[in-house]
């Protein structure tokens, strides 16, 4: 039903990082002219996407722990079957990209995002 698409990171130095994703491990972007502030690094095949962001502007989202993200198509109806579960959460929200989205937090705290 879902399926692991990413991770998202932040960095207080988000250029440096960025820049040893893509020149020390090879990791291609998938962004023309990345600025490393929301850059998306492509998976191999099916891998994951690791998504880059200043932690200076979004602040930190790992916190810790990890903020993961899931395709989901119907982020709808996850959150009624996540909700008749006793999980307690806010409703999906359309993004200003456009996209619908869903926020879950696990047991142990880290951030589940749901995308269609």
């Amino acid at each position: 039903m879902i399926k692991f698409s990413g991770i998202h990171i932040t960095s207080k130095d988000p250029k440096r990082l960025g820049l040893f994703y893509r020149d020390v491990l090879g990791w291609k972007t998938l962004d023309d002219n990345p600025d490393f502030d929301g850059v998306r690094f492509e998976g191999r095949g099916d891998d994951p996407v690791l998504w880059l962001w200043d932690e200076n502007k979004h602040g930190k989202l790992n916190e810790g722990t990890v903020y993961l993200a899931f395709d989901c198509p119907n982020p709808d109806v996850m959150y009624q079957m996540l909700v008749q579960k006793g999980i307690v959460l806010n409703p999906p929200k359309i993004c200003s990209w456009g996209g619908k989205e869903l926020m879950v937090t696990d047991p142990d705290g880290n951030k589940i995002l749901l995308i269609e």
